[in-house]
């Protein structure tokens, strides 16, 4: 299995890869850690495989879910978890895959790129300023209608406007419409939004496994959910954000390709909630590998 990875989240894959080297371990597996430290390290991977497949626990931009490590291991012909090169790649681009989920009918936010103020209409909340391809809601900006705009580097942006309401996220384990789609966990952080720091800090968030929400919220977010996986043409496993408006109307925010995997991330809380204890769920993901 490789973990780790050269981004900003090798922290965060270093945690899902120990976790998921013990789970496979528990249920019989006999596992090697590989650290995947540069893409110089990608042929001893290959090598040290011996033809095995290779769990990916490996988060965000930087030899994880950009798709530069799995198009390493399509050419290789070694076979490794979750979604090819082209899907990760895809999903990790918030614009183009707005574009491709709106097209499966799955209700995205408008957005914009670099605008000092952009008006949208319909919403007053505020805006939203994400980096194109950047995970563990790195670099994210919350802009209010009072404040100045903020200074914006020369990376790629994409600008949404800002929904005050719920959050919800919700896991998906399969490949094309036979997939397992979890029930949805609500978000609740205990901060202005759901930043690295309540994400990764003990304390830092509230997750309802068992959300009150209005009728009929469950099961759109659920299919919402199932049409982005299969849009996106994601195998494995997968976890979907949305927001759920105080109108009641609910928003894709993204979807990632190899979610976290420790014993506290939101898919295996998710899983468990279906009776899927977190060995049964990564030896349910590296046997479809």
């Amino acid at each position: 299995m490789a973990g780790g990875g050269w981004g900003c989240e090798r922290d965060v894959s270093l945690r899902s890869a120990r976790a998921v080297f013990s789970a496979l371990r528990q249920e019989g597996f006999q596992p090697a850690f590989f650290d995947l430290k540069s893409p110089d390290d990608l042929p001893r991977l290959a090598t040290q495989s011996e033809g095995n497949p290779v769990f990916l626990a490996l988060h965000g931009r930087g030899g994880g879910e950009e798709g530069s490590v799995q198009s390493f291991l399509e050419v290789a012909r070694i076979p490794f978890t979750g979604s090819g090169a082209l899907s990760s790649a895809l999903a990790l681009d918030k614009r183009r895959a707005k574009r491709v989920v709106a097209k499966a009918g799955v209700p995205v936010l408008p957005d914009t790129e670099k605008e000092e103020y952009p008006h949208f209409e319909g919403f007053s909340e505020g805006w939203v300023i994400k980096p194109l391809d950047e995970g563990s809601s790195q670099g994210i900006q919350i802009v209010a209608p009072t404040n100045p705009w903020p200074k914006m580097g020369n990376a790629p942006l994409l600008i949404e406007p800002r929904v005050v309401g719920r959050e919800l996220t919700v896991g998906v384990c399969g490949e094309g419409e036979k997939c397992d789609v979890f029930s949805p966990i609500e978000i609740s952080p205990n901060s202005d939004f759901y930043d690295r720091k309540a994400k990764y800090t003990e304390g830092g968030s509230t997750y309802i496994k068992s959300p009150s929400l209005p009728e009929g919220v469950s099961a759109k977010v659920r299919s919402f959910a199932l049409d982005a996986h299969v849009a996106l043409g994601c195998k494995g496993a997968t976890r979907t954000d949305f927001l759920l408006g105080r109108d009641n109307n609910l928003w894709f925010l993204e979807l990632n390709t190899i979610p976290g995997m420790t014993e506290l991330s939101l898919l295996p809380m998710s899983a468990q909630a279906a009776g899927i204890s977190f060995p049964q769920l990564v030896s349910r993901i590296v046997r479809a590998a």
